[in-house]
């Protein structure tokens, strides 16, 4: 068995030992204890010890490993004063009452400490090494050290296993002593404590307030007792004694059912967590998850930024820097995954920050993954785009290029060979015919090569005028309705290309062709009297690259209507 499960079962063990030896002790010598006479109050007691180690070993279990464990040391050193009596039934059992009989305050004091802030700081450590010496030496060890119980007229007290001299003197030195210096610690204790707790961020006041307000009560008890004996210098067993006891007994209940209501609080937000990740698992949606942990952790205003290849993406990865804001990391084996921004002080508490990260696991593995895939497709959208763009670029260049070269050469030749014809002998004249016949039809040809590449007429006077034109050449393609206004190049290039590739699949089939402004988008409705083209990836392609959608439907056996839309606003 490992150390970290021995543990805890060793401390229930030696809790549950002492427990059964006050009530054997309460039992035996009644009345010689702070619990007086009254079985309830030894129940009480030791009640109180036994909460108090069952909270420490919760809250250790938990993430509060330091807290936990001071808790349970000063839960067993509580039941362990209670054997301080003639009661006890070994030797052993007397002496660990004797040394224990103030000291269960300064595990709890230094338990609240670190509730307050996770980590000391100088003023606290300062405090912490008064409370050790002024209730565990001072009122318990050196007294146990210097005290006889039969040479003091004990006859039925067990050996005092640590007595090296009776020396009363002694004894009642080193207790005023540690009764002066323990009320100062336990006062400082106190103020430190509520300090903290004053300056600390909302979320660790919602997190340590409920431990914190009792513990702090029992500390007050014990000062109270302490401020009690000041005069007598010792600690005693009067009635007053007895009541301040049975507070400092609530109080402990308290600190107990503190880490419960802690505890249950974190249970809820832990299954809130789960149920909120089962509700994204079955409707996925980008920003679910974000939305979901702003409204568990009260933030309207929180994002969350997932790791992406080049730095913090969005849910929809789109590339985000954080803001100069309260912003808190989510790790995964070491690794930073996401990153969330909310405002100054909601994640102070790293165990809610815990609880996020296990309980959220797999909605974070699953929103970062689509918000890669996002920013992937993303990536892949702009080099569509930018390719579609360097290929109409070089279709324009294309083009002028013809039209300003070839086209102008060809023509100037045809209308020499026109020239050298008018001119040339009559047995000369059916060879240059046939000549600036082929011309004409090489240019003719050129022509409908530079038209195909960029009809001038789209740049010129836009889509209904280019599309006109090109059903002045394709046979078939007849348009019902076009939009008579301008259109940004690409959308009107596109939606050029998606008519000139249709219809010259279907041609010479008859082609109808309308064209609509839809709010901010341009929708396209082709329809043939014939079956569906096969491979329309490049139309899928061109509309892609810009955000566009393809919709083919056969209405009726034989006719098939196409659906482009285009974004254009």
């Amino acid at each position: 068995m490992t150390r970290a499960r021995l543990e805890p079962i060793a401390v229930a063990a030696v809790a549950a030992g002492l427990g059964l030896a006050v009530a054997d002790a309460g039992r035996r010598a009644p009345g010689f204890s702070l619990a007086g006479d009254s079985p309830a109050r030894v129940a009480l007691g030791i009640a109180a010890g036994w909460t108090v180690v069952a909270a420490g070993l919760a809250l250790r279990g938990g993430g509060s490993r330091a807290v936990g464990r001071l808790l349970a040391a000063g839960g067993c050193a509580w039941l362990a004063a209670g054997l301080a009596t003639p009661g006890a039934r070994l030797g052993p059992l007397f002496t660990l009452g004797l040394v224990a009989v103030m000291l269960a305050p300064a595990p709890i004091g230094w338990a609240m400490l670190l509730e307050a802030g996770d980590r000391l700081h100088r003023a606290d450590r300062v405090v912490v090494a008064a409370l050790w010496p002024a209730l565990g030496g001072l009122l318990g060890l050196l007294p146990a050290l210097a005290y006889d119980p039969i040479a003091a007229g004990c006859a039925e007290c067990p050996t005092n296993l640590l007595v090296l001299a009776d020396a009363p003197a002694t004894v009642e030195g080193a207790a005023r002593a540690g009764v002066r210096l323990g009320l100062v610690a336990l006062g400082a204790c106190i103020a430190l404590a509520l300090w903290r707790l004053a300056r600390a961020s909302p979320a660790r006041r919602r997190r340590a307030w409920p431990i914190l307000l009792p513990g702090c009560a029992y500390l007050a008890l014990a000062a109270a007792q302490l401020a009690h004996d000041w005069g007598r210098g010792h600690v005693g067993n009067d009635p007053t004694e007895q009541a301040l006891w049975t507070a400092q007994a609530v109080a402990l209940i308290g600190i107990a059912a503190g880490v419960a209501l802690v505890r249950a609080a974190a249970r809820r937000r832990r299954s809130r967590l789960a149920r909120l990740v089962v509700e994204l698992g079955a409707t996925p949606r980008p920003g679910g998850l974000r939305d979901a942990l702003a409204e568990l952790l009260g933030d309207p205003g929180l994002e969350l930024l997932h790791r992406g290849p080049d730095g913090w993406i969005d849910a929809r990865g789109h590339a985000r820097v954080p803001q100069p804001a309260a912003t808190t990391t989510l790790v995964r084996d070491g690794e930073p995954v996401a990153l969330l921004c909310h405002r100054p002080g909601l994640l102070d508490d790293a165990r809610v920050v815990a609880e996020i990260e296990r309980s959220v696991r797999l909605g974070l593995d699953h929103e970062r993954l689509q918000a890669q895939l996002q920013q992937q497709l993303e990536h892949l959208r702009r080099s569509r785009a930018d390719v579609t763009a360097a290929s109409e670029a070089e279709r324009r260049l294309l083009e002028r290029d013809l039209h300003d070269g070839a086209q102008q050469q060809l023509a100037a030749f045809t209308f020499a060979v026109g020239l050298a014809r008018s001119r040339a002998a009559p047995e000369l004249d059916d060879p240059l015919e046939r000549a600036q016949r082929e011309a004409q039809g090489a240019l003719e040809e050129l022509r409908e090569l530079a038209h195909g590449l960029y009809p001038v007429a789209l740049s010129e006077a836009g889509l209904a005028a280019a599309v006109e034109s090109l059903a002045d050449r394709r046979p078939g393609l007849r348009p019902l309705r076009l939009p008579a206004g301008r259109f940004a190049p690409t959308v009107e290039e596109t939606a050029y290309f998606v008519i000139a590739a249709l219809a010259d699949r279907w041609s010479p089939q008859p082609v109808t062709v309308a064209a609509v402004r839809d709010g901010q988008r341009l929708v396209l409705d082709v329809n043939a009297a014939a079956p569906a083209p096969g491979d329309l990836v490049a139309i899928e392609d061109r509309l892609g690259a810009l955000d566009g959608a393809l919709i083919i439907e056969q209405p009726e056996p034989g006719r098939t209507r196409v659906t482009a839309e285009l974004p254009c606003a």
